[in-house]
């Protein structure tokens, strides 16, 4: 039996509701975590592993029990590599050079501008150094998102670096469904939209104020657009009945948010096989999000992705997801233009390819998969199935009116004046 510990939050088949989910951040403040995360258990799950999930911390505290419990420790990261992260790459570092057991990242990528500029990310130069070569002190590659973050490490003097793309397009192995087609738009054309938050996260982004336009014609012009939020503290609010903008919809104009709070159309989930069978019933996905459009991809429908940074832009290259960058005059289109201009040819040609690329990176680093030396994933869908996941959470649902104690778990967010802990 081999003993695989993962850092998530949860394991793919572990019912978790909204109120528990957002109290214990079970997302890691953004359920497009969970997806990726998801993804690479499935991949892991075969009949001879044994698999348990590390929560999103690693301290020197884990270290011996780490060392005594598994034979390997798996990290799928995002965007990791960015200066608000310098203490925990630190941390990471400290504690995997204490390890016994090899160390396998998977996925993770640097933030900065479109540009690529990795002048901005000098701050976290020797932090990031420190944490990469720790890591291939215990693997042989480490597995990068994009063109982007293999150039920078390359620049770090890092040549053990493999381009594996984002697991999440991995869900199904090498099998990716074809989104269905749209044959022309009206009014009453299904469009979910998403939308990235302002702050920390979109330091190095441009264009989110313009975004937030874009949604406000599409709000507009079509009577069923929803907006699905990614992140713990827009799910709380609406846990809580608030109709007050969270980082997340600030870039949203106040009158089209409050139009999308009050007719239902603002939707959240806490799990991704509800997020991903929900917008599978839509007709179409766009916006800066990238697990947004991803969720919708896996789902069969069509998505057109608007980058911002160098984390959502090196993804779309790789995986060939259709994208224009957010300076694109092209956004200020209808909808119904975007999709016209959507090619998924790419991406759906060159899967395959790349899952191959996935799979050799994981069998190089000690790790099967089950779509290459299992069952398919059989085994993992039918523990899925058994499990009744938790509903999304609409915009009106006011939870805390049946359940007081709601508010009382969320003081700070409760408080429009403060922010969420995080």
């Amino acid at each position: 039996m081999t003993r695989l510990l993962v850092r998530a939050g949860k394991l793919p088949y572990q019912r978790a509701d909204a109120v528990t989910t957002a109290f214990r951040n079970l997302t890691g403040t953004n359920v497009g975590n969970m997806l990726f995360q998801h993804a690479v258990v499935k991949a892991l799950s075969l009949s001879d592993s044994q698999i348990a999930v590390n929560g999103f911390g690693l301290t020197l505290s884990d270290a011996d029990r780490i060392n005594d419990n598994c034979d390997a420790l798996v990290l799928p990261l995002a965007n990791q590599f960015r200066p608000r992260f310098a203490s925990r790459l630190t941390m990471m570092a400290k504690t995997i050079r204490k390890l016994k057991v090899p160390v396998v990242v998977v996925g993770v990528g640097c933030q900065t501008d479109l540009d690529y500029d990795f002048t901005k990310l000098d701050p976290i130069r020797e932090e990031v150094k420190d944490f990469v070569g720790a890591v291939l002190d215990h693997s042989n590659s480490i597995g990068v998102r994009g063109e982007c973050t293999a150039e920078y490490l390359k620049s770090l003097g890092f040549e053990s670096v493999e381009i594996i793309g984002c697991p999440s397009m991995f869900m199904n192995g090498p099998e990716l469904p074809p989104p269905s087609r749209i044959d022309g738009f009206d009014r009453t054309t299904r469009i979910s939209v998403n939308i990235s938050a302002v702050g920390e996260q979109a330091h190095f982004s441009t264009g989110l104020a313009k975004m937030g336009q874009v949604i406000a014609r599409a709000v507009a012009k079509y009577d069923d657009v929803e907006f699905v939020p990614q992140q713990r503290d827009s799910l709380v609010a609406l846990l809580l009945g608030s109709s007050r903008q969270t980082p997340e919809p600030r870039a949203i104009p106040r009158d089209t948010y409050e139009k999308l709070y009050e007719a239902g159309r603002i939707v959240a989930f806490v799990d991704p096989r509800t997020w991903i069978d929900h917008l599978a019933a839509r007709d179409f996905v766009f916006g800066t999000r990238l697990h947004g459009g991803i969720a919708a991809v896996l789902g069969g429908t069509p998505a057109h992705l608007i980058a911002h940074d160098s984390r959502t832009l090196e993804l779309a290259r790789y995986h060939e997801i259709p994208h224009v960058t957010i300076r694109s005059p092209m956004i200020d289109h209808d909808p119904s233009e975007i999709y016209d201009r959507s090619d998924y040819a790419g991406m759906l040609s060159g899967h395959a390819r790349r899952f191959d690329v996935y799979s050799r990176f994981l069998r190089s680093n000690g790790l099967q998969n089950v779509f290459t030396d299992g069952d398919g994933g059989a085994a993992f869908e039918q523990r899925m199935s058994a499990v009744q996941f938790a509903p999304a959470i609409v915009s009106g649902t006011k939870l805390h009116r049946r359940i007081p104690w709601v508010r009382e778990l969320f003081p700070s967010a409760a408080n429009p004046g403060s922010p969420l802990t995080q």
